[in-house]
C-alpha cells in the first residue's frame, strides 16, 4: 500500500494564518472549468448518445445505476431524475450487489456502469454476476482504453481534457459532465415519452412543485353560503355588518340570478368615507362598486390564482370565481399569499384570518390602499386614467367640497410581500471590505447596534401602524362609526320613536323634541 507522508508539523499555526482568495484566481478557475466543459460538447460522439438514449427508452425492465465513490452519487441522483419522470429506475451499490442484492436484476433489465476510469474493480467483480442475469450492460467512461468497454453490451465515451485540480486528480470535472450527460439524456426522455404538466405534478405531490401545478382553485376556494353578498342598489351604511362579518374584506355586488356586477372593499369604503363624508349615508354599493374586477375559473390552477392576486397595479386579498356565463360560484380567498396543502386550507377558511397582517402594504381590492395615489386604480366603471382622483367618482350631489390633500412622505419604500425596506437617499450598498484593514472599536460597534436596534424598531412600529389603520372594522366598530356619523349616540336602550322614524330624520326629530314649548303671553 506504500507510506503516507508525515503528517504537516505547521498545521496548527498554518490554520490560524488568515488566508484570502485571489478574486484573478477565481476568474481563471471558472473559466478553466468552463474551457473543460466545452471540450465535452464538442467532441462527445452524438451517436454513441443517440444509441444509449434509445436503448433507455425501449427499456421494458428497470434502468439501474451503479458507480463507485463520486461517480456513485452520480449515479443515484440521475436514477431519482428518472424515476420523477416516471421511468422505472433505481441505484444498485456494486458492493452490496456482491453480497445478495443483485437478487433485483432480471432478463429485461438495463444496468448502467459510471465510472471515469473505466477500471473500477468493483465494477469489474460485478459484470460476470450482471451478464449471469443476463441483463444488458452499458458503460460511460472518460478514459480509453478500458476494461469495461471490453465487456460491456454498449460503451459511451464522455469526452475529458483534464480535471479541474491542480493536480489533475479530484474528480470535479469528469462528475460535472457526467451529470450534465445524464441530466440531459433523463429530459430527452422525458419529451420522447410525451410527459405533461399533469403526469409529472402526479409525481410531485409535495413542495414547491406539486402545490403550483395540482392544486386548482376548486381545492382551495370558499363555500357559497360564506361569501358576503349584496345587491347594487343597497346602501352601503346598511351592508357594514355583511361587509364585516364575512372576514373577506370586500362586498360580492350581485343581481337576482347571482350574476356578478363588481366588487366593494372596505378600502373603497374608507376611501369613499373620506371624499363624500355624510353623503355616504345616500350611496349605493353599486354607485362606488369596482365593475370590473380580476376574476378566475373554477379549473384555473391555484398557483394561477396566486398570480392574478398578486400581479399589478397591486395586489389583492380575494378573487371572485366565476362560471362561463360570469355566475358567481364562490371566493378565492388568500390570508397568506401561499399555495397550501387542502387539509391547510380547510383550516385556513374555516377561521378569521388577519390577512392585513400578512399583506400589509398590499391593497384590498384594484385600487391601491388609503390615500396613496402613486398606484391608484379606479374602482369606477368610467375610470380609466390611473390618475383619477376618488372625488372625480362621487356623485355630484353627494361630493364634498373639502377635498383633502395626500401629503405622505416617508423614506420606507412599500414593498408587495408588505414589508418596508429603509433606502437612505435612494442608495442601497453593501461594503464587502475595509480598505484600511483595521477592525473597528467596540465603541463602534455598540453604536451599529444600537442603530440596528433602532432602524428595527421603527419598521416594526411602522408596520404596526399600518396594521391597524388597515384593519377591516368589526361589526361593533361599524355600528359605533354608524352612530358617530348620526351624531347619536344612545347610553341604553334606544326610544321607542327610533323604530318610527327613519334614520336620517332623527337628528330633526330629537331637536323638535328638546325645542321648548311655545308660551303664550297674556295681556
Amino acid at each position: 500500500m506504500g507510506s503516507l507522508p508525515p503528517p504537516y508539523q505547521d498545521f496548527f499555526h498554518h490554520s490560524a494564518k488568515q488566508d484570502s482568495i485571489d478574486p484573478d484566481q477565481l476568474l481563471k478557475l471558472f473559466k478553466a472549468q468552463q474551457n473543460y466543459l466545452n471540450h465535452f460538447f464538442q467532441n462527445l460522439d452524438l451517436s454513441q448518445t443517440l444509441s444509449f438514449t434509445q436503448t433507455l427508452l425501449n427499456a421494458k425492465g428497470t434502468i439501474y445505476f451503479t458507480g463507485v465513490g463520486k461517480s456513485g452519487f452520480v449515479s443515484q441522483k440521475i436514477s431519482q431524475t428518472l424515476v420523477s419522470l416516471g421511468i422505472k429506475s433505481g441505484f444498485l451499490s456494486p458492493v452490496d450487489a456482491l453480497h445478495g442484492d443483485i437478487g433485483i436484476l432480471d432478463p429485461q433489465d438495463v444496468l448502467v456502469m459510471f465510472s471515469k476510469s473505466g477500471n473500477t474493480e468493483e465494477l469489474l467483480k460485478l459484470v460476470p454476476c450482471a451478464k449471469a442475469k443476463r441483463v444488458f450492460l452499458i458503460s460511460v467512461t472518460s478514459v480509453k482504453p478500458n476494461s469495461l468497454m471490453g465487456v460491456c453490451d454498449l460503451n459511451v465515451h464522455l469526452p475529458l481534457e483534464r480535471e479541474l485540480c491542480p493536480f489533475d486528480l479530484a474528480p470535479v470535472t469528469s462528475t460535472a459532465i457526467q451529470m450534465v450527460f445524464g441530466d440531459t439524456v433523463a429530459i430527452a426522455l422525458m419529451g420522447a415519452r410525451n410527459l405533461s404538466r399533469e403526469e409529472y405534478a402526479a409525481n410531485h405531490p409535495a413542495g414547491r412543485i406539486g402545490k403550483s401545478l395540482i392544486f386548482k382553485v376548486r381545492d382551495v376556494m370558499k363555500k357559497k353560503e360564506d361569501l358576503p353578498i349584496c345587491k347594487e342598489g343597497d346602501l352601503i351604511m346598511d351592508q357594514l355588518v355583511e361587509l364585516t362579518s364575512k372576514g373577506c374584506g370586500c362586498l360580492l355586488v350581485i343581481d337576482d340570478e347571482f350574476h356578478l356586477l363588481g366588487t366593494f372593499t372596505d378600502g373603497d369604503l374608507r376611501r369613499t368615507l373620506k371624499a363624500s363624508g355624510e353623503g355616504i349615508f345616500k350611496l349605493t354599493v353599486g354607485e362606488m362598486c369596482n365593475r370590473k374586477p380580476r376574476t378566475i375559473g373554477p379549473d384555473a390552477m391555484a398557483a394561477d390564482a396566486m398570480q392574478k392576486m398578486e400581479s399589478p397595479p397591486s395586489p389583492v386579498q380575494f378573487l371572485p370565481v366565476i362560471d362561463q356565463d360570469n355566475v358567481l360560484i364562490v371566493l378565492q380567498y388568500s390570508p397568506q399569499n401561499s399555495v397550501t396543502s387542502p387539509k391547510e386550507m380547510n383550516a385556513q377558511l374555516n377561521s378569521t384570518p388577519d390577512f392585513i397582517q400578512e399583506n400589509a402594504a398590499g391593497s384590498d381590492s384594484d385600487s391601491n390602499p388609503d390615500d396613496s395615489l402613486e398606484y391608484y386604480e379606479p374602482i369606477s366603471s368610467t375610470a380609466d386614467d390611473d390618475d383619477l382622483q376618488i372625488s372625480d367618482q362621487i356623485p355630484n350631489h353627494v361630493q364634498n367640497s373639502d377635498d383633502e390633500e395626500c401629503d405622505e412622505s416617508s423614506y420606507f419604500h412599500r414593498l408587495p410581500n408588505g414589508y418596508a425596506n429603509c433606502v437612505e437617499n435612494e442608495i442601497s450598498s453593501l461594503d464587502l471590505s475595509d480598505e484600511d484593514g483595521e477592525h473597528k472599536s467596540e465603541v463602534e460597534e455598540e453604536e451599529e447596534r444600537i442603530r440596528a436596534a433602532s432602524d428595527t424598531a421603527v419598521r416594526r412600529a411602522f408596520r404596526e401602524d399600518e396594521s391597524r389603520r388597515n384593519t377591516p372594522l368589526t361589526t361593533e366598530s361599524a355600528t359605533r362609526v354608524m352612530e358617530a356619523m348620526r351624531r347619536i349616540s344612545f347610553g341604553g336602550v334606544a326610544p321607542d320613536w327610533t323604530s318610527q322614524v327613519p334614520e336620517d330624520q332623527w337628528i330633526d326629530h330629537l331637536q323638535r323634541l328638546r325645542r321648548p314649548p311655545a308660551t303664550t303671553s297674556t295681556n
